[in-house]
C-alpha cells in the first residue's frame, strides 16, 4: 500500500493537482494514451515512386476500409453468376471486373459454409482469419492491377484452419489471379 500512496505523490506532483483535486489513496491509476485529436502515424506509410514518365503507387497501407467490403447484395449475386473462380483449396476465389460509384479499386467479402460448420462462431472466426489475411496481403493484388474487380474468398474445408493456414493458402490464390489477369483471361 505504501507503493502505491508514493505512486500517487508522484502522479499528483508530475500532473500539479490541486488540493481540491488530490487523488484519493485508493484510486487505480491508468496509463494516459493519446489524446483523440493527436493522429498516431502509421506504421508504413504509402509510398509513391517513379518510373520513368509515368507515376507508380505502391499500395504498402495495411488497412481494411469499408469502401474496400464487398455488401451490395445485387453485385454479389451478379458475382456468383457472372464470376470466374480459382481455386487452391481449401480456398476458393471468385472475381468479375466491374466498376464502382465509390472509386474504390477493389471490393471483397468473404464466406464459409453453414453447411460444413454449424457453428456461427466457427465461421465468423474463418472469416475474420480470411479477412486478416487478405489486409495484409493485399498489396500483391493492388500493385499488379489496373482494373476494378470484386472478390469473394470461400472457405471450402471441413476442419477449423490455423492463421498459417489461411495465409500460406491466400498467397499462392492472389498470385494465380494476377497471373490470370496479367495474361489476358479476363
Amino acid at each position: 500500500m505504501i507503493a502505491l500512496e508514493k505512486k500517487v505523490k508522484e502522479y499528483t506532483k508530475a500532473k500539479n493537482l490541486s488540493s481540491t483535486n488530490k487523488i484519493k489513496p485508493n484510486t487505480v491509476l491508468l496509463r494516459e494514451g493519446p489524446s483523440k485529436k493527436q493522429k498516431t502515424t502509421p506504421l508504413i506509410p504509402i509510398a509513391t515512386g517513379t518510373s520513368g514518365d509515368n507515376s507508380i503507387k505502391v499500395h504498402n497501407d495495411f488497412n481494411f476500409p469499408k469502401k474496400e467490403k464487398l455488401k451490395s447484395k445485387k453485385l454479389i449475386e451478379q458475382l456468383f453468376a457472372e464470376g470466374i473462380a480459382i481455386t487452391h483449396y481449401p480456398l476458393k476465389l471468385v472475381y468479375l471486373k466491374t466498376s464502382f460509384e465509390d472509386g474504390s479499386k477493389c471490393k471483397i467479402g468473404v464466406t464459409a459454409s453453414k453447411r460444413n460448420f454449424k457453428s456461427a462462431v466457427k465461421r465468423n472466426r474463418i472469416k475474420r482469419l480470411m479477412r486478416e489475411s487478405y489486409r495484409l496481403n493485399k498489396h500483391l493484388i493492388f500493385n499488379n492491377i489496373e482494373d476494378n474487380f470484386a472478390f469473394m474468398f470461400l472457405y471450402l474445408g471441413k476442419e477449423m484452419p490455423s492463421q498459417s493456414k489461411i495465409t500460406d493458402t491466400m498467397i499462392p490464390l492472389m498470385r494465380k489471379f494476377v497471373d490470370k489477369i496479367a495474361k489476358g483471361n479476363k
